[in-house]
């Protein structure tokens, strides 16, 4: 993987851009370090974090599930200058096709090769959303959410 090529592309002059390596074995912790991270932000709603960790194990456990490779790699990034809910955009790369999400469109354009699967999302953090519909109540992202990452006495602070 182009480390820097990712960085100049997806994080040009951005400062704490957090690279993990995971494997089969390491991407719990990983994953749990990723939205441990996140939840150190106030300024991220809830419910955010509760579909976006059930969206981010999903993108991490499919890299060694589907893919057959030993390694994948998480890189995040966190701007609290940049509050507002503009700029959302999700980019799917994977061989010779882009998928682009942005501003409500959708596009697929030929690009560069990339061998492999490089997702990157832009997200508004300041907005209350319902996770479970995210997920296409495919699971209970609140639920799991909760169970694993708040403290039993802090839930009613919560709302």
């Amino acid at each position: 993987m182009d480390v820097a090529f990712i960085l100049d592309k997806y994080f040009k002059g951005q400062e704490n851009v957090s690279i993990d390596v995971f494997d089969a074995q390491t991407v719990n912790a990983v994953y749990r370090d990723v939205v441990n991270a996140m939840t150190s932000h106030f300024e991220i709603e809830v419910s955010v974090l509760q579909a976006l960790s059930n969206c981010l194990y999903e993108m991490m456990d499919n890299v060694y599930i589907h893919s057959g490779k030993p390694l994948g790699t998480a890189m995040t990034q966190y701007d609290d200058e940049c509050k507002t809910l503009r700029g959302k955009e999700f980019i799917l790369h994977s061989g010779r096709h882009k998928l682009i999400i942005k501003d409500g469109s959708t596009s697929v354009i030929e690009n560069g090769f990339w061998q492999g699967t490089l997702i990157y999302m832009e997200i508004g953090t300041g907005e209350e959303i319902d996770p479970n519909q995210i997920v296409d109540h495919r699971a209970n992202a609140a639920e799991e959410y909760n169970e694993a990452f708040v403290e039993t006495g802090e839930l009613e602070s919560l709302w």
